[in-house]
């Protein structure tokens, strides 16, 4: 799909993607709108921001980063 979403920019087409996955936004996207409740939160070049700044956008205050489980952790039998 994202070979394709290319395509049609190098083509001069407008593509338009929603999605809440950060990492996809960040590796396709040349400027990024936020919408928050059906309204336009902010609209920003993808170079000027990041992904924990996107997330505070969406959802209105600072997200703590995701923590992975540590192998002590996951390991754990019972």
């Amino acid at each position: 799909m994202f070979d394709t979403l290319r395509q049609m920019k190098n083509e001069g087409k407008t593509v338009i993607l929603t999605t809440h996955k950060l990492k996809e936004v960040m590796a396709t996207a040349d400027r990024i709108s936020v919408m928050r409740k059906g309204r336009m939160i902010h609209t920003i070049d993808r170079s000027e921001t990041n992904e924990r700044e996107l997330a505070r956008l969406m959802v209105g205050k600072e997200v703590a980063p995701e923590r992975k489980a540590s192998a002590r952790t996951r390991d754990v039998r019972c």
